[in-house]
């Protein structure tokens, strides 16, 4: 305890009254200052330090393909990997990167709107080593995907017989299989087209035996494939064959100037049909702002474009913010087609060098769709 003078003890109960009202005003000066800066915050509002007005806040949602990517923004590292939320920024332009061990970098200008969020969802990191696989060993000419339940065909020449199938499921790829059995009538024949339908797990082959062309309809969805001969219900040759995708019973036949309708399993045919029974084709994924390409695939959500052009495989990203990124993959045969099976996140092609049947890993973890997020938040891109 400490004993103080009389005199001092004195003169600080004097002072007691003036020391409360300091303390009093400097509390009430310190709660207006600092609780209208609390609210501010609670809504939604920063201290632009460019303008020093208070301004709303965006936010940015940024996922990547794959996750746990470290993030940057305008140089300062962020606590939380991909994906995440990066709150209370003030509206402008914000230099966004990601990163991650064994992929490249991403770096993007990206935009911020006051009350809003952007989306920068599903970027795809692109590996520094591409994973390829050959699934054969001898050299190939042809490759035919029937996506519906994804499998391949895959040939060395146009002879039935050599004709193999590959049925590509979620973690693997199954060996190649003869599509037809040593017994067939038909493995000398040559095969003259294909005829596909999105997503119909069925084909028709085209085939030319001895003197007269047949129409071979397959279903492959069985160990042993299933063949339907429509030789007789084809008796002049179509311009093109429809049918729907999970219809096992009727094909269209297109001819010049009328359709044939041709049932399967009866053995008929509806010659002439009315153009209101003529079944049309489901829209299929809009890419009219895909590059110009042979083939194209949109992938990750729709995030990405997987194209060939000639024999060259390249990836965009479909992001608008700045310039798209354009990635070169690899060559592939030429004249010859790929198939990108989003069940294992791999595309299938013919080597270029090799001619084997190949793979390369183009997705290495299942695209992230945030959904109560984005149904929180409205989550919209924003174009420049």
């Amino acid at each position: 305890m400490i004993d103080l003078p009389p005199h001092l003890l004195y003169n600080l109960l004097l002072c007691m009254p003036l020391l409360r009202k300091i303390f009093f005003y400097l509390f009430v000066l310190v709660y207006l200052i600092i609780c209208p800066v609390i609210i501010l915050r609670m809504l939604g509002f920063v201290m632009d330090p460019r303008t020093r007005h208070w301004v709303k806040t965006g936010i940015i949602y940024v996922s990547s393909n794959p996750p746990g990517a470290a993030i940057t923004i305008n140089g300062r590292r962020a606590q939380e990997t991909t994906p995440t939320i990066i709150r209370d920024l003030a509206p402008g332009q914000y230099t966004l990167r990601m990163e991650l061990d064994g992929y490249g970098s991403w770096e993007n200008q990206v935009p911020v709107v006051d009350k809003k969020a952007t989306s920068v969802d599903n970027i795809l990191l692109i590996p520094k080593q591409w994973k390829t696989e050959a699934l054969n060993d001898s050299a190939l000419t042809k490759l035919v995907p029937i996506p519906g339940n994804n499998y391949l065909l895959v040939a060395p020449d146009d002879i039935a017989q050599n004709i193999s199938i590959l049925r590509l499921n979620k973690d693997i790829e199954d060996n190649l299989e003869p599509l037809l059995p040593e017994e067939s009538i038909y493995r000398e024949a040559r095969v003259v087209r294909y005829f596909t339908v999105v997503p119909s797990p069925f084909f028709v082959m085209e085939i030319n035996l001895g003197d007269e062309n047949k129409f071979l309809w397959m279903d492959p969805r069985d160990k042993q494939v299933h063949i339907e001969d429509l030789g007789d219900l084809l008796p002049q040759t179509p311009q093109r064959l429809y049918w729907e995708p999970n219809d096992e019973k009727n094909i269209f036949a297109f001819y010049p100037n009328f359709v044939n309708r041709i049932n399967i399993k009866a053995k008929a045919i509806y010659p002439n049909i009315d153009g209101k029974d003529i079944p049309i084709p489901k829209k299929l994924p809009d890419l009219s702002d895909a590059p110009k390409a042979d083939q194209v695939y949109l992938i990750n959500n729709g995030n990405t474009f997987l194209f060939r052009r000639g024999n060259g495989i390249f990836l965009m990203d479909q992001v608008g913010f700045g310039r798209p990124r354009l990635t070169k993959v690899l060559r592939v045969a030429e004249h010859t087609d790929v198939y990108f099976a989003e069940k294992t996140g791999k595309l299938y092609y013919i080597d270029e060098q090799s001619r084997f049947l190949s793979s390369i890993q183009i997705l290495h973890h299942k695209p992230f769709i945030p959904k109560p997020i984005a149904d929180t938040l409205r989550l919209k891109r924003l174009e420049q």
